[in-house]
């Protein structure tokens, strides 16, 4: 998918990133065509960002769902939800409870298909012919960013996989919640990528209203 700014100036932006959304999957609609031309626009980039919170929340629950213990009678009943997700907190002599193998499906089950579509939206770009046309010093940037986002969708699947491959084994809660852990530092590298991007988007739309008032 790229951006048309103009007939004088050619401004596109190749970003998988903003189909992505499973509830909006197949809705996106281009403002502005030709025969090889979609419309990135700022909702779509705002939609990435509700997955990213899909990824991160459920990356907290299977982290949750790792480090629980037995509850003593002197507890509260508050269930708190961490604002970070961070290894240093493990204890490696804890004695965590054994975690329930449908929850992990469950939530697994929730990530998959996001991180499928954001893989499938990125093989679309690698192969389109007219994937990017941004001038300079936006062209730079955007590939830049283009190829972390890439990269982060890698290895959201690689510890994805991972994750699943431990819900059946024993003794499992300090690697799932380490994983778990490695997903939400992810999703929260993407988000950067995604409020760039945005930036870059709005930039470019002001420059496009600019022009047509010229």
């Amino acid at each position: 998918m790229s951006l048309k700014i103009s007939k004088r100036t050619a401004i596109g932006l190749a970003l998988s990133m903003m189909a992505c959304s499973p509830a909006l999957a197949g809705e996106l609609k281009a403002v502005e065509r030709d025969a090889d031309t979609h419309l990135v626009t700022l909702s779509s980039l705002r939609d990435l960002g509700i997955c990213l919170l899909q990824i991160k929340q459920q990356s907290a629950n299977i982290y949750l769902e790792a480090t629980r213990k037995k509850v003593p009678l002197s507890a509260n009943p508050t269930v708190d939800t961490p604002r970070d997700l961070t290894t240093r907190k493990l204890d490696e002599q804890a004695n965590y409870l054994p975690t329930r193998p449908d929850w992990l499906l469950f939530y697994i089950a929730t990530m998959e298909p996001i991180i499928h579509l954001f893989q499938e939206d990125i093989k679309v770009c690698d192969h389109d012919t007219a994937r990017l046309n941004i001038p300079e010093p936006q062209k730079d940037r955007s590939d830049k960013l283009f190829e972390r986002y890439k990269t982060g969708v890698d290895e959201l699947n690689t510890h994805l996989d991972r994750i699943n491959k431990l819900v059946e084994t024993s003794d499992n809660n300090l690697e799932l919640a380490r994983q778990a852990t490695a997903m939400y530092k992810i999703a929260e590298d993407l988000e950067k990528v995604r409020l760039e991007f945005f930036e870059l988007v709005k930039n470019l739309k002001k420059d496009l209203k600019k022009d047509q008032a010229s």
